[in-house]
């Protein structure tokens, strides 16, 4: 008896075991422990060029490529760390609050509450994001892409002056982006706005695609504005017309 007890427990060991080695999860390992940022931390050569390679597959798409690459970038750069909370959001990590907080109070600190911003949108608390995003405002003003994705969260918090505002400016800051002009061709089906959906269709000309999506956002979008059940679809203001 005690032999087959002594053998069962050496079975419960190795099982124990066997299922703490599945868990292992080697991208907390890597990203746990955030480093004390610096901005005064200069890249040599040729980590500029290999910044330059993740930079790239990020463009590309290929993002766990990218994360593969940045890993052998100092991460107490601030650009690199700036980065790689980037790449883990864009991984959807749990990691990537963590070091855009640490990069908050640096010099890419914009930045890191444009990170913050998404990742709040993302899990739809609106409010938030419209914090973090005010405050990057604030830090880097001529930012297109922070002045859209506020005027969206504006879009989302059913502010709509203010949205209108954010996306003119995003619009100014970047003529050739399509995004802050679709968001504001949005924002006129949101109001009804049939004027505003006329300029912007004559000046970006939506494809038959594009306009689907976007009266099939405008219904999501007005179903959380009656407080519909999460998922639901409302008749939009205004229907995009060709």
């Amino acid at each position: 008896m005690t032999r087959l007890l002594a053998g069962l427990l050496m079975l419960f060991c190795v099982i124990n075991a066997a299922r703490a080695e599945v868990m292992v999860d080697p991208v907390s390992l890597s990203n746990a422990a955030v480093p004390r940022m610096n901005c005064d931390v200069k890249l040599d050569k040729q980590q500029m060029l290999s910044r330059g390679v993740v930079e790239s597959r990020l463009r590309s798409g290929n993002v766990y490529a990218a994360y593969a690459e940045v890993l052998s970038l100092p991460a107490q750069a601030a650009e690199v760390a700036l980065l790689r909370a980037d790449i883990l959001r864009r991984l959807g990590r749990p990691e990537a609050s963590a070091w855009y907080s640490a990069l908050q109070k640096t010099c890419v600190g914009g930045l890191a509450e444009h990170g913050l911003g998404l990742i709040a949108a993302a899990s739809g608390d609106y409010g938030l994001a419209r914090d973090h995003l005010l405050r990057a405002t604030q830090l880097v003003p001529t930012d297109a892409r922070i002045r859209n994705d506020l005027g969206y969260v504006f879009i989302m918090l059913g502010q709509d002056a203010q949205a209108e505002f954010e996306l003119h400016v995003a619009s100014e800051l970047a003529p050739e982006v399509r995004l802050p002009a679709f968001n504001l061709m949005l924002l006129s089906l949101l109001r009804g706005d049939e004027a505003a959906w006329s300029a912007g269709r004559n000046q970006w000309q939506p494809d038959a695609a594009e306009r689907v999506n976007l009266s099939q956002t405008c219904q999501r979008i007005q179903a959380r504005r009656l407080g519909l059940t999460e998922g639901a679809m409302a008749d939009c203001p205004l229907v995009p017309k060709a």
